[in-house]
């Protein structure tokens, strides 16, 4: 079995408009050669109704293929909403859905489109707005509605992912000195993909079964009046590494909308990314972060930002009694007052190092971490009371339902950082 994989078939279409059975012949090529045993599928899109011929696309040549059951039914798992945002659990379920818990060599793949109208005029291309029955409208409509500021819960869900590790590309993307507003949409739908694509990797990764191979890939759909062609924004490939942890590769664009470079034209759009030098090319593959990664992100970056607090006498009483509870129940991992003790030290930490105490509880696992980018607002100070306390709360009903090894890591968290 490989450790570290690529679906090299994608890599020329990255990048550049082309049809989309392009873009799902190349990515059944590269199942094929790697050639799983068993085989899941999820794709997520929005609910727009353009979208049609994208999820049609990846049904009729890429899961018909390898998907199980009979080939006239076979189908990924669907889900469809307002700006084709991933549903946090979604990837964990298909997974469960086609492949058995003792199955070995299980390939998933998880797809994500985001999608602009584009439509031809003698200047070019226009996005964002097609005609439908007769009049015009909004497409990618969510994603219209988002960047004017609307309202919905989408919205809010949006938000929250457009300003994740303190960029705010929100404003990026309203600043027409950073996007011509005559691009925002296609940026934005770009942004939007790869942000949801890393989303959906973090729930692959943090899962308590995770495939031998992943591959979660992003694309932006262009609807035209008459069909829909797909620009490739990137892939993660995720496998086991020999040592058993995961090896994760992104090969593609990143998400901060200064270094893309749109570049309309009659035969297509092209995008590029700046490199530090201000050069424009076509981004390759590197390393990407793991769960572990991010659930250490928000402690870093908030200790960059802040002295690290001294704590209280209640404080250390609290931490000496909570691995006290540790030591004096080795025999009984399970034991309540473990629960109880943790409880304990948030309480004492809660009115004056909440702050600390919420990042220590994430970064050893008593949140979960579809949390990520809520708890990076608190690293960046974006946050405010209310939040944080919400976030505390969350993590404090959850302590009961822990494992053992999660509640002896957050312990000994805490004993490392406030005895």
């Amino acid at each position: 079995m490989p450790q570290i994989f690529e679906v090299s078939e994608l890599h020329s279409l990255i990048g550049r408009e082309v049809r989309q059975t392009e873009v799902a012949r190349a990515l059944a090529h590269g199942v094929r050669r790697l050639a799983p045993k068993h085989f899941a599928s999820l794709h997520v899109t929005c609910s727009d109704g353009r979208e049609r011929e994208t999820a049609e696309a990846f049904r009729s040549v890429v899961v018909r293929e390898f998907a199980p059951g009979p080939t006239t039914t076979r189908a990924p798992m669907r889900t469809a909403n307002l700006g084709g945002r991933y549903e946090w659990g979604a990837a964990p379920l298909s997974l469960g859905h086609y492949c058995a818990p003792g199955d070995t060599n299980v390939m998933q793949v998880v797809k994500l489109n985001s999608h602009v109208a584009s439509v031809p005029s003698e200047g070019g291309p226009t996005f964002g707005m097609i005609e439908r029955g007769g009049s015009e409208s909004t497409c990618c409509g969510a994603l219209t509605q988002y960047l004017s500021g609307g309202p919905g819960s989408f919205v809010s869900d949006m938000a929250l992912s457009f300003a994740s590790e303190g960029l705010d590309r929100t404003a990026m993307l309203r600043d027409p000195a950073v996007v011509p507003p005559e691009l925002r949409l296609i940026v934005a739908a770009l942004v939007q993909v790869r942000l949801q694509t890393r989303r959906a990797l973090l729930d692959v990764l943090s899962a308590p079964r995770i495939p031998d191979r992943v591959v979660l890939l992003a694309g932006v759909s262009f609807n035209h009046p008459t069909h829909n062609t797909e620009l490739v924004v990137g892939y993660y490939a995720a496998a086991h590494s020999v040592a058993g942890e995961m090896e994760v590769t992104w090969t593609g664009f990143d998400e901060d909308p200064r270094g893309l470079v749109v570049e309309p034209s009659t035969r297509g759009v092209q995008i590029k990314q700046l490199d530090a030098e201000g050069s424009a090319s076509i981004p390759g593959t590197r390393q990407a972060r793991g769960s572990v990664d991010h659930r250490f992100l928000p402690g870093r970056t908030w200790l960059a930002n802040n002295e690290h607090p001294e704590p209280t006498p209640s404080v250390k009483a609290a931490v000496k009694a909570a691995v006290h509870s540790l030591e004096t129940t080795l025999n009984d991992p399970v034991h309540p007052v473990r629960s109880v003790a943790i409880k304990g030290v948030v309480l004492a930490m809660a009115e004056t190092m909440a702050v600390p105490a919420l990042l220590t509880l994430f970064a050893a696992g008593a949140l979960e971490l579809h949390n990520a980018w809520s708890v990076e607002r608190v690293a960046y100070g974006k946050a405010d009371q209310a939040e944080i306390q919400a976030l505390l709360n969350r993590a404090i009903n959850g302590l009961d339902t822990l494992d053992a090894a999660t509640t002896e890591r957050v312990i000994r968290s805490f004993e490392r950082h406030f005895a």
